[in-house]
């Protein structure tokens, strides 16, 4: 299934709703203000949280934790960077292990699980005034944490907005 994340551009506190293709929203997500590193929550349309992502700081490599009913659920870090290739570990006990490549621009990104398999692809659209991703998440049990490590690229390389 594909979704669309489209972020404000000017905004006090981020918020925004991921969309599905044909335009419905399916899921809301919305930052703290004031903290240190990004803390982002995931709710479903009835106001159910589903997952809370929060950035670790002080480390040399973007690090960050996602929290499900207040467990660490997975846990997201850089991996040093060959060459210009922009490469993720995921360590998750609820969603597997997964591993992200994304090309040198930081505008695409490949999902894989621990067999090799793709399970989801973000592309950031270009030349758009806020930034806007299509996200395709090609199983549906992973679909919030495809969904949360877009939010996480986006936080990690694209700051700027």
């Amino acid at each position: 299934m594909r979704f669309l994340i489209r972020q404000k551009y000017f905004s006090i506190r981020d918020g925004f709703y991921i969309t599905d293709e044909a335009g419905r929203n399916a899921y809301f997500v919305q930052g703290k203000i004031f903290t240190l590193g990004k803390q982002l929550t995931m709710y479903d349309l009835s106001g159910r949280e589903i997952l809370f992502i929060k950035q670790r700081i002080f480390r040399i490599l973007p690090t960050f934790d996602v929290y499900q009913n207040n467990e660490v659920v997975a846990k997201i870090k850089r991996i040093l960077p060959l060459i210009f290739v922009k490469r993720y570990k995921v360590k998750s006990s609820l969603f597997g292990d997964l591993k992200i490549k994304g090309n040198v621009f930081a505008w695409n990104f490949a999902i894989v699980d621990a067999q090799g398999k793709e399970v989801g692809r973000v592309s950031k659209k270009v030349l758009r005034v806020r930034d806007t991703y299509a996200v395709d998440v090609y199983d549906k049990q992973l679909e919030p944490m495809v969904l949360a490590l877009t939010i996480i690229l986006d936080a990690v390389h694209h700051r700027h907005h």
